[in-house]
């Protein structure tokens, strides 16, 4: 699965939730660099926060 698959997947619902926001994380660390895809899909998920379009689900 590619970073922008896993990210479609998680928006989908309109929350990010603990698990998923490690998911992404490991996606991103998986070679050791931030290429610009991964760039790109961390921008595209920080804009929906703000934007208030993708919520975040307490972590616990």
């Amino acid at each position: 699965m590619t970073i922008t698959e896993l990210v479609n997947q998680i928006i989908k619902d309109g929350k990010i939730t603990q698990n998923e926001y490690e998911g992404f994380l490991a996606k991103v660390k998986e070679d050791g660099q931030i290429d610009a895809e991964e760039k790109e899909q961390i921008t595209r998920l920080m804009a929906m926060i703000d934007r208030k379009e993708l919520t975040i689900e307490k972590f616990v």
